[in-house]
């Protein structure tokens, strides 16, 4: 056990001396989060508000964690499980109405002594923008990688080097909107913050726009500087942090980008890439037929019946419909509680359904 280890297991120690685990929220019921919650070894929570003077949250509705599901499910995809592991993560909440010492915020990442290591996501803002939904997941994930990668925690000389000379960071910690700047070396009003600030947003755009943030590296030498170090940082923190991943990182944000970063993106890129559905993996995909998979499927869609929209459900087998007639539900959330019936791995949303004929695994 290294020394960083030892210091992370001593502060959960005192925590659980403290009664820090006591009392905790219950975790999720949605079926996409409890399956997340235990391939990746992370408490996920719903169903929870707080009315506290540093972090404060209210419940989201079920149609905004459906939404949120979706996009955590896609965007953790990304990572090998070790990666998640090293991170020390143990709570993800998914909230709306947000606010940090009072302030409306995206996202937050709340680590150390006395609390239980949490990152909170305001579905709020999730559900309004997927660009900005997805790099908000990324950035709060960082400040965990970067909590846990060291002895010094949020603490690095060495990144504060890299800026130009002259460089103090802002007072104001509680931007209300997170703008893009054009800086030398920073990519967004929120990076000019803090170090630790900086670095979080270095590593969310990498994840997201790969391809901008190298070209815009190109022209800005202290931005460069950074991607550099970053790198070598999150190798150091785990191998997999490898030049495979960056290729498939840039590969991904590039196919995320040309299809403006919307929800059905990935079910497209699954079905030009003609991915198969794997066991324990929740994929949720678009394809004219089904692809062959290790889980029963159902093709849910809407459509006009005696001038009203209603929702369908059929059951296939790996290749073609099986057959039975389509069952048909008046109500988009009487088609939920159906799929939940039959043991759907993943729930979709009325805008997937208004797109596409839509496969679900059901079943085990």
């Amino acid at each position: 056990m290294t020394l960083n280890e030892m210091s992370t297991a001593l502060e959960r120690t005192v925590d659980r001396l403290l009664g820090v685990y006591k009392n905790r929220p219950a975790p999720t019921e949605n079926l996409l989060l409890v399956g997340l919650s235990k391939k990746y070894g992370i408490e996920i929570v719903t169903d929870h508000a707080s009315d506290g003077d540093q972090v404060s949250y209210r419940r989201p509705s079920q149609a905004q964690i459906r939404i949120v599901a979706g996009l955590l499910a896609r965007e953790l995809a990304i990572y090998p499980i070790e990666v998640i592991t090293l991170s020390k993560l143990e709570r993800l909440i998914i909230c709306t109405k947000l606010k940090s010492h009072h302030h409306d915020v995206a996202g937050l990442a709340e680590m150390g002594l006395f609390v239980i290591d949490t990152i909170y996501l305001s579905a709020d803002s999730l559900t309004r923008d997927c660009e900005y939904g997805r790099r908000t997941f990324h950035h709060e994930l960082f400040h965990a990688i970067d909590f846990h990668d060291d002895l010094l925690k949020y603490l690095d000389p060495e990144w504060h080097r890299l800026n130009s000379a002259g460089y103090r960071s802002s007072e104001d910690h509680h931007i209300s909107f997170n703008q893009p700047t054009d800086a030398v070396g920073f990519l967004s009003t929120h990076s000019m913050t803090a170090i630790y600030e900086d670095k979080a947003e270095v590593y969310a755009h990498l994840m997201i726009n790969y391809g901008e943030v190298v070209k815009r590296a190109k022209e800005d030498d202290v931005l460069a500087r950074k991607i550099a170090r970053m790198k070598e940082l999150l190798i150091h923190f785990c191998p997999k942090f490898n030049d495979e991943f960056w290729q498939a990182v840039s590969q991904r944000s590039a196919y995320l980008q040309q299809h403006g970063y919307s929800s059905t993106a990935d079910m497209l890129e699954d079905l030009e890439e003609r991915s198969q559905v794997t066991t324990g993996k929740s994929v949720r995909i678009a394809p004219r037929t089904p692809v062959v998979s290790g889980y029963p499927l159902a093709r849910v869609w809407e459509e006009s019946e005696h001038e009203k929209r209603v929702w369908k459900l059929a059951l296939c087998n790996s290749r073609q419909d099986a057959g039975t007639p389509p069952e048909t539900f008046q109500t988009f959330n009487k088609l939920c509680v159906r799929l939940q019936k039959l043991g759907a791995r993943e729930l979709p949303t009325k805008d997937d359904l208004r797109q596409w004929k839509v496969y679900v695994e059901v079943g085990s």
